[in-house]
């Protein structure tokens, strides 16, 4: 039986990638205007107004307000709003996962960071850190930021650095591939763009074929940062 998830995106998303996951019984999608309260390469992008946390979301207070008319369940209202421009853009952005919590903690949101005393912290210097990261496995993750990919080795945790230069974002060099990820609660890491296009693509594919993970490509095109696909 497959698990009721939901997952979250700006009105502005792709239609035909926003039609596809509307049309798959085991996810509901709340697609929602996040506005322009940020900069515009990263305003439209779910992970800097919302944090996955296990398998519930913690989001800003205006995007909370709209998921709550919408229904939706497993939602947690934060305190700081979005600013224009970093670091009042990566309050949200932490990277969370069963075992870990890394972000840098001077910019979180206070009720991201509760999360963090169940967790190992991890502190880093990066206030994208879920963007440039993701966790593809329990304790197996894959980063375009070197500073995260150096505090991880130190730890002896198992990361693979991921360039980012074909990776695009709107009116930036470059994107990251947390941006272009995320992973569901089936364990599924879901890509915006394919491997094919990227020159990692290969081993990441073989890395994810190891370990059993089940890779979703959605378009037969250069991977795109999106502001990640986060499901709860």
């Amino acid at each position: 039986m497959s698990i009721i998830q939901s997952l979250i995106m700006d009105t502005s998303f792709y239609e035909p990638i926003k039609h596809h996951f509307e049309a798959l019984s085991h996810i509901r999608v709340y697609s929602l205007t996040f506005g322009t309260d940020a900069y515009p390469s990263v305003a439209m992008h779910a992970d800097v107004h919302a944090c996955r946390a296990g398998e519930h979301l913690i989001v800003c207070p205006k995007v909370y307000d709209h998921l709550v008319a919408e229904g939706a369940t497993g939602i947690k209202k934060g305190v700081n709003a979005i600013g224009s421009h970093y670091p009042s853009t990566c309050s949200y952005n932490a990277l969370i996962t069963q075992d870990y919590f890394i972000h840098n903690t001077r910019w979180t949101d206070p009720v991201v960071f509760e999360e963090s005393l169940k967790r190992q912290v991890i502190l880093v210097k990066q206030g994208y850190s879920r963007c440039t990261t993701l966790e593809i496995k329990r304790g197996v993750f894959v980063t375009s930021d070197p500073g995260i990919y150096e505090v991880l080795q130190k730890r002896s945790i198992q990361v693979y650095l991921i360039s980012g230069d074909t990776i695009g974002l709107k009116d930036q060099e470059h994107g990251f591939i947390g941006g272009c990820a995320g992973v569901d609660l089936q364990g599924k890491l879901w890509l915006y763009g394919s491997l094919s296009y990227h020159p990692f693509g290969q081993t990441l594919r073989n890395l994810c074929a190891q370990l059993e993970i089940v890779v979703i490509e959605l378009l037969d095109e250069p991977l795109v940062d999106v502001g990640g696909l986060i499901f709860w």
